[in-house]
């Protein structure tokens, strides 16, 4: 859950301890003003209330004060925590519950990250260009555009669908934001790729260095459907 559960000294003892209720209620105020407590979020001792960044939550009630910032892909209840299953869902950013990990969830998640040392790419954009053929559209780049003067980021993907590269200005572009990325699956197989690829860069990022949320990879996507949508009408 990422809740802090104990506090050392500066001998090594324990200055004190925590519990909480399932939706989070401390059993105690820290008496060493240890702002830190329930999944690690900020708790403001006047209010009784815990700064989840985008909202305040309420441990009371187990709810959040304002309305969900997704609206209801984050869930049907507004306001709700976790989708009121706070043992195994965790909420760090108050737009909507992810799994808490386990040591599996964590071997999974190391795996999605490690999986782009396979990821096969040139250095230079002419090459990509000779190799794989023409970059893709620009609403299938969006993902690779993240961040002022990435806008004009392009991407290319080798025959195969697993391999990606991205390029600004013929330079290979390789910040953990908007680097290519080795797929599992190519986006051919539209099942295989949105479980073992799309999801996990939602939940985790490109690497242990993306600074992204999931809740800024969510709205990337849908910045790329819309412009795609915008394309097929100029299309027409």
């Amino acid at each position: 859950m990422g809740s802090v559960i104990a506090l050392s000294n500066d001998t090594g003892g324990i200055a004190e301890t925590y519990a909480y209720s399932p939706y989070g209620k401390v059993n105690q105020a820290s008496s060493v003003e240890n702002p830190y407590l329930f999944t690690g979020r900020r708790y403001d001792t006047e209010t009784g209330l815990s700064y989840y960044r985008a909202r305040y939550y309420d441990a009371e009630p187990g709810r959040f004060l304002q309305v969900d910032p997704i609206g209801y892909v984050g869930g049907i209840n507004l306001y709700g925590y976790c989708l009121n299953d706070p043992v195994n869902l965790v909420d760090p950013y108050g737009y909507w519950g992810l799994p808490v990990f386990t040591p599996t969830r964590f071997f999974i998640r190391e795996l999605h990250w490690r999986r782009n040392m396979a990821n096969n790419d040139y250095e230079n954009e002419a090459d990509a260009n000779a190799n794989w053929g023409d970059p893709l559209p620009t609403w299938q780049s969006t993902t690779h555009q993240i961040g002022k003067g990435n806008e004009n980021n392009v991407k290319y993907v080798s025959p195969d669908g697993r391999h990606e590269a991205v390029y600004w200005n013929g330079k290979l572009v390789t910040d953990p934001l908007n680097r290519g990325t080795f797929n599992v699956f190519g986006p051919d197989n539209t099942v295989g790729h949105g479980v073992f690829d799309v999801v996990p860069w939602i939940l985790w990022g490109n690497s242990q260095d993306d600074p992204s949320s999931p809740f800024g990879r969510i709205d990337t996507l849908f910045k790329g459907y819309e412009a795609k949508e915008q394309a097929t009408l100029c299309a027409k």
